[in-house]
């Protein structure tokens, strides 16, 4: 199963984003593409939490958030953020900053599909269903 979607990229930060995360991959660290999302309130009050990677393009690079969550609301008031990425195993780090947007409306109802795909999916395999309601809600 693919972690995360890379299209041909061209512009050469997002190239070494993406030759780094596939170094961690092929290293087998564990979550290669978790990375740190840090965000602002409306106060400047920093907070931080850890996002997966979804997919890395030109367009950048694309996380899932409930706009609702306490993140999403801050990423609402002020799209601002940073994102790293460290991987202990090769020694490396990245740092990103730049402007959230959200995706179109097609995407977030992909991603809403694809949770209850995945949510039923768990209902049918040896995975049970409250260890996947679990990782989803951490996520």
């Amino acid at each position: 199963m693919k972690l995360f979607t890379s299209s041909n990229l061209l512009h050469e930060p997002l190239i070494k984003i993406n030759e780094w995360i596939e170094e961690a991959v092929n290293l087998e660290v564990p979550l290669p593409h978790a990375m740190n999302l840090s965000t602002v309130d409306d106060l400047g009050q920093p907070s931080s939490r850890m996002v997966l990677l979804k997919s890395i393009s030109d367009e950048g690079m694309t996380f899932y958030t409930d706009y609702k969550s306490q993140k999403g609301q801050m990423l609402e008031d002020n799209p601002n953020a940073a994102l790293n990425f460290w991987w202990a195993k090769t020694d490396k780090q990245i740092r990103v900053e730049g402007t959230c947007s959200k995706i179109s409306s097609f995407f977030t109802f992909l991603e809403h599909f694809l949770m209850f795909y995945s949510i039923l999916g768990a209902l049918f395999s040896k995975i049970s269903f409250f260890e996947t309601i679990a990782s989803l809600i951490l996520k």
